[in-house]
């Protein structure tokens, strides 16, 4: 049962969670996953499917916050470039 009754609470700090299933319905071919739909990709974010590179909370990994998301668009960046390049296969 919903209840809308207010009450305040002191905290020191929140943290905001947002989901548990990775939102991957947009992508239309199968790539390898982690046992809870989690994308498996390398250490430069490259997916199973080469030249697609995958960055944030779609990606398999042991930790999910705004700082490793942003890491992860980093690093994907520097994984393109390279694979572009031909340093990555």
């Amino acid at each position: 049962a919903e209840s809308y009754e207010r009450m305040r609470i002191d905290l020191d700090g929140v943290f905001v969670f947002i989901g548990w299933l990775p939102n991957t319905g947009i992508i239309q071919f199968e790539l390898d996953r982690d046992k809870d739909g989690y994308i498996i990709t390398d250490e430069w974010c490259m997916s199973s499917k080469r030249g697609m590179f995958v960055a944030g909370d779609i990606r398999s990994k042991p930790l999910r916050q705004v700082i490793t998301a942003s890491a992860d668009g980093a690093i994907a960046a520097v994984g393109i470039a390279k694979f572009l390049r031909g340093e990555i296969q």
